[in-house]
């Protein structure tokens, strides 16, 4: 499957995916209306017929919210270029657009476990920014300026104390799980 799906050619797709999905509400529409086959006299088959009536509502509802999203998704591209994650605002890549067009997050926060996005991943972000050679671990220099872009007030000396403290097997670097836990204790 292509994954580098043009804006043009994701309208297109969101497009023929909104008919679709409207003409399935449509038909569900006439099915609870028994345009085609009216309730049936027969008590069991009234009661299965009844019973379908909640399936067809969850899907017409399931149509109607998928049309909503596409709906919201056609704006962010006519207005911005581009979808923005629900959860971060940061842009849903192309790829993940190519696969669900109608997708309200991108493939990091979807990935994420539940309550570690938004600021979290921004946090990570700031940090693998700072891991200048990526190998998941910063150095004092790296420290000092993460915590600069966090917004930290902390004096240098009260920054490589802190750093320190965090680097307990003394091998000079400081990795993200021991970061986070810091950061959400201060």
């Amino acid at each position: 499957m292509n994954t580098n799906l043009s804006n043009r050619e994701l309208e297109r797709r969101l497009h023929a995916r909104r008919a679709e999905l409207r003409e399935r509400a449509a038909r569900i529409a006439a099915d609870l209306r028994r345009e085609t086959q009216p309730i049936d006299a027969d008590a069991p088959d009234r009661a299965i017929q009844r019973e379908n009536d909640e399936v067809l509502l969850a899907l017409g509802e399931a149509a109607r919210s998928e049309m909503a999203r596409i709906d919201v998704v056609l704006s962010a591209l006519a207005r911005d270029g581009s979808v923005k994650c629900d959860a971060c605002g940061r842009p849903v890549e192309p790829a993940r657009l190519a696969v669900v067009p109608a997708a309200s997050r991108c493939l990091r926060c979807m990935q994420a476990p539940a309550g570690e996005v938004g600021p979290d991943l921004e946090l990570e972000d700031a940090f693998r920014e700072c891991d200048e050679d990526g190998d998941g671990g910063i150095l004092p220099a790296e420290f000092q300026r993460l915590l600069a872009r966090c917004g930290s007030t902390l004096s240098p000396e009260r920054q490589r104390a802190e750093f320190d403290g965090l680097d307990r097997n003394g091998d000079g670097r400081v990795d993200w799980n021991e970061f986070k836990v810091w950061w959400e204790k201060r």
